[in-house]
């Protein structure tokens, strides 16, 4: 089911209504409460995308992303046991591997890039995006838990950057 997600094609179009909602849930779980005019930026390109995910100010993100992780973790693992879930986990990402990456390198290629550290860097994020929307639904959470709505994002074809500063970054 994941991995028929339409990866990357919709980066660098004008943002849906969708997308923008999805962008200000994760910010207001996370206790950002900037405008929804201002929560959200659009990326203009493949490179700026990458260069914001790298940023050290990301921190707060990565940091909140991890803790939210370590929980969902211990509550999937004690439904699920730890050898289970590594598997379903494993088993989910690696199958939708070579659909992202060929996604991303499709993408880029349309969009005038060939920037390898900018397609590895979208890949990570997908599959990231992946691995924490499986973890979420076997930890039970609601439709709207941040981890739900980042892969939504993905879903419907866009690099979900993260936050930092306040804004979350699309592209």
């Amino acid at each position: 089911m994941k991995a028929m997600a339409p990866w990357f094609a919709r980066v660098g179009t004008p943002l849906a209504t969708e997308d923008r909602a999805d962008a200000v849930g994760v910010l207001e779980a996370r206790g950002h409460r900037a405008p929804a005019a201002e929560a959200v930026i659009l990326l203009p390109s493949w490179r700026v995308a990458a260069g914001w995910t790298n940023d050290r100010t990301m921190a707060e993100c990565w940091d909140d992303d991890e803790d939210e992780r370590e929980a969902l973790w211990t509550r999937a693992a004690a439904d699920l046991g730890e050898g289970a879930l590594l598997a379903l986990l494993t088993g989910a990402t690696s199958a939708a591997a070579p659909q992202v990456r060929a996604a991303a390198m499709a993408a880029a290629g349309t969009a005038g890039t060939d920037d390898p550290e900018a397609v590895a860097t979208a890949c990570a994020s997908a599959l990231l995006a992946l691995h924490q929307c499986v973890l979420a639904q076997v930890a039970g959470v609601p439709a709207d838990h941040p981890f739900m709505r980042k892969y939504a994002l993905f879903a419907r074809g866009r690099w979900a950057l993260g936050y930092r500063d306040g804004v979350y970054g699309l592209y």
